[in-house]
């Protein structure tokens, strides 16, 4: 078992950006242990279609249809969060950015209470996309996603390191949301707002 996970977590993020999903096709994103232990695997078999499944298949997959985002969008990214947030034990939220029309944009999903996928938009960028460097949990209701583009290399910076932060208190609630500038400190604009 110790060797399963450490293939999912070394090889998955490697295999993930490889070649476009063709039909019939699924494609692993992202891994996640959630807090009790269990090992979670978010995939997609379709463009706008994400599953979180436990590899050891004890629960029905969570299905996260993102079908309602503007037509010919793709998912380019995606990160996993298993938490135990608001009474629902293993509850997996993403991280989404999709691209269309040359630009990405950024989400924040999770499941409605009909169970269907509420994606929550954060921002829009134009050029090269930024990466979902980090998503978690701090403690309580909260969580924090960390987007950076550029690279720093150990003589210095390869390409100019930008970052933003997305910080929830209390993620159904919009107003606890804010978006940050590390570097300023300064507060971005959200999407939708």
């Amino acid at each position: 078992m110790k060797t399963q996970s450490l293939l999912l977590f070394v090889l998955v993020p490697l295999v993930a950006a490889l070649a476009p999903l063709r039909p019939g096709d699924t494609r692993v994103l992202d891994t996640c242990v959630g807090q009790r232990g269990a090992v979670f695997v978010l995939e997609s078999s379709e463009p706008l279609r994400l599953d979180v499944r436990a590899v050891s298949g004890e629960a029905e997959p969570t299905h996260f249809d993102l079908s309602n985002l503007e037509e010919g969008t793709r998912v380019v990214a995606a990160r996993l969060l298993i938490w135990d947030a608001r009474g629902r034990p293993d509850e997996p939220i993403l991280a989404v950015a999709v691209e269309a029309g040359g630009r990405t944009a950024y989400y924040y999903v999770e499941r409605a209470q009909d169970g269907s996928a509420h994606c929550e938009p954060i921002f829009t960028s134009d050029g090269k996309p930024f990466r979902i460097a980090d998503f978690h949990n701090p403690g309580s209701d909260s969580i924090e996603i960390a987007f950076r583009r550029g690279y720093v290399g150990v003589r210095g910076p390869l390409d100019p390191l930008e970052e933003r932060y997305y910080v929830n208190e209390c993620p159904p609630l919009r107003r606890a949301a804010r978006l940050i500038d590390p570097r300023s400190g300064e507060e971005l604009q959200l999407d939708g707002r």
